[in-house]
């Protein structure tokens, strides 16, 4: 994308209600899974499948994943017909989990996993490790906390908490990197710093074990989205700063041995496009199209327009952003768009939002 015009087709509706929390993940180069929870039904969570023939997409069948009030969501696709979907079970506070297979366009779930019973979960978030491997973060405002789970069919198996971090985080964004590797970027809760933590998988058993904390940004800076650069330890943070309401990205790589996080210099995406009572969360998201490309859609609250920005991975952590600049592709009512974005191959990316 990031040398290429970007141009955007007319959108398609997934759902005639309202759709909050959406999470969009790629199956395939012409196949995505959207979650996502229905704000004219009860807030219940729901997922749907859809394909792209060109710039033409088809949705399946909605099928409910949660029926009861469901946030923080996240779908993360283990294999090109596996999906877990993360979430926080609102009514009880607990963050849950739940598998499902795919095929053509037809869903079929699992029953939903309690992680850990809690009333207090900040921006619970998923990441993929293997293809039946997916680890579960959130924080509490005191400890990171991290599960292990692993898939078979559509049941899930959680292993106990592997870390409790006493790192004060709130709301999380985390991937999954290469050799079963993962990267946390969070909130400090104290100081409002941006942080980054990475973290090693042992599949077999269960267990996580942890790098040290490296502090990205010392200005009051909430993460938006991350993304891996491909199968590798490299990737792409956005996250935005309240005093400026600018949304930046800045690359970072992890050692696979120390687990040390290295970042290079941020780089603004978006000026002065969010208004402070927004959650950046909600407005912004990241994906990566292979080694080297990466694509960034922002809420610009003040004109109620959503916009796509594409960049480069340069060298090992230096971020250059594409000349075409933001792109406005479609002007939103005045609401929280719930914004996710995924790719499809090389050259293509699907975006999920709520228009009105």
């Amino acid at each position: 994308m990031a040398g290429i015009t970007i141009t955007a087709n007319s959108g398609t509706q997934f759902e005639a209600g309202g759709a909050e929390w959406n999470s969009v993940a790629r199956l395939d180069d012409n196949t995505f899974v959207i979650a996502y929870a229905d704000s004219n039904d009860l807030n219940y969570g729901k997922v749907v499948v859809g394909t792209r023939n060109g710039t033409t997409i088809t949705m399946g069948s909605i099928l409910n994943f949660h029926e009861g009030t469901t946030k923080f969501i996240e779908v993360v696709a283990l294999t090109s017909s596996l999906i877990v979907i993360s979430y926080e079970d609102k009514d009880n506070g607990d963050p849950k989990v739940i598998a499902g297979t795919i095929s053509g366009t037809t869903i079929t779930l699992g029953s939903e996993v309690a992680v850990v019973a809690t009333t207090l979960a900040y921006g619970v978030t998923l990441a993929k490790i293997t293809s039946t491997t997916f680890v579960v973060l959130f924080g509490n405002g005191v400890d990171l906390h991290c599960y292990v789970g692993s898939v078979s069919g559509t049941t899930i198996t959680m292993g106990s908490v592997q870390s409790q971090l006493n790192i004060g985080a709130l709301t999380c964004k985390s991937v999954g990197l290469a050799n079963s590797c993962l990267i946390v970027a969070y909130q400090q809760y104290t100081t409002n710093d941006l942080e980054v933590i990475a973290g090693k998988v042992d599949v077999g058993v269960k267990t996580i074990s942890f790098g040290a904390v490296n502090q990205i940004s010392s200005i009051d800076a909430v993460p938006s989205g991350i993304a891996a650069f491909g199968d590798s330890m490299a990737c792409v943070l956005t996250f935005f700063e309240a005093g400026t309401a600018d949304v930046f990205a800045v690359a970072v790589v992890t050692d696979p041995t120390t687990l040390a996080t290295t970042e290079g210099s941020e780089v603004a995406v978006f000026a002065d496009i969010f208004s402070s009572d927004v959650n950046s969360t909600d407005v912004c998201s990241i994906i990566s199209t292979n080694s080297t490309q990466f694509a960034v859609v922002g809420y610009d609250t003040t004109n109620s327009i959503l916009k796509v920005r594409a960049g480069n991975l340069t060298s090992s952590t230096v971020l250059t952003l594409d000349a075409q600049g933001a792109v406005n592709f479609q002007t939103v009512q005045g609401v929280v768009p719930y914004v996710s974005i995924c790719n499809l191959g090389s050259v293509a990316f699907i975006i999920a939002y709520k228009k009105d």
